[in-house]
């Protein structure tokens, strides 16, 4: 159980608690925390999506139209505000199972449920640091329908909890801390030996997919990269490093979204 006075802290705490995290269930390619409870007191959430998460708004877009029904939604908010403190309600997002290979174990996101102040997410997985923001951003949304975001609590059922040790490296990279924090383990490869399963594999990652191949090949390591995601990661990294001319990242704020 995680505990935190607002969503915008509880967003920003996913990715350290995952990485110094020592309980996970360690993979491949990531790292696993099962049936875990977040909760924060308020549903208040401040944060800058396009300088945190470095994903556009499309992001947000492809979320809405993949898991909400509006009209379901306006439904499920028209019920919470008619409900005495002794009875809940409760909506289903879309049914998206199958219908791309992230999904082939079922929705990522099932259900959201509203009683007595609290509003309560659950979810199958989720990645911490890279789709948990955008997630946390739809509760909040869907809070700010039903009331004041300052006045409901926020409960969050995760089965399994993600930390992805590409994936996160996009957030990584635009966290002061993190990064410092990162480089600081590539230089110092001792300390390295210190640190939890889960910093080791993202340094490694880190390592491999990033520094090696810059050092061998220079920017040809953007042409040289199949992978889709690997290679939209390595260009943002790029630019970050100021290797190549891009804008990155774009800001935006939750306030300029639409639910």
């Amino acid at each position: 159980m995680k505990k935190c006075n607002g969503i915008t802290e509880l967003a920003e705490s996913l990715l350290p608690f995952m990485l110094d995290d020592t309980t996970g269930v360690i993979k491949s390619n990531a790292s696993h925390k099962f049936n875990v409870l977040l909760q924060a007191k308020t549903c208040e959430y401040d944060i800058d999506l396009g300088l945190k998460t470095g994903f556009s708004k499309s992001r947000w877009t492809r979320l809405i139209n993949q898991y909400v029904d509006k009209t379901r939604l306006a439904s499920f908010v028209k019920l919470t505000q008619s409900l005495d403190t002794q009875c809940s309600t409760s909506m289903l997002f879309k049914f998206v199972v199958g219908k791309k290979l992230d999904h082939q174990y079922g929705n990522c996101l099932l259900s959201v449920c509203y009683c007595d102040d609290i509003l309560t997410l659950f979810s199958r997985t989720c990645f911490a640091g890279y789709m948990s923001y955008f997630d946390l951003a739809l509760a909040h949304k869907i809070a700010e329908k039903i009331g004041s975001v300052s006045t409901i609590s926020f409960r969050w059922y995760v089965v399994d909890l993600q930390l992805s040790y590409l994936r996160s490296l996009q957030v990584i990279f635009l966290d002061k801390k993190l990064m410092g924090k990162l480089n600081y383990l590539v230089n110092y490869p001792k300390e390295l030996a210190h640190e939890t399963i889960s910093w080791q594999r993202v340094v490694g990652v880190y390592r491999r997919r990033f520094l090696y191949h810059y050092n061998k090949s220079g920017l040809s390591m953007l042409k040289e990269a199949k992978y889709g995601p690997t290679k939209r990661y390595i260009k943002r990294w790029l630019i970050l490093q100021d290797k190549i001319e891009g804008t990155y990242p774009k800001s935006y704020k939750l306030s300029e979204l639409e639910l």
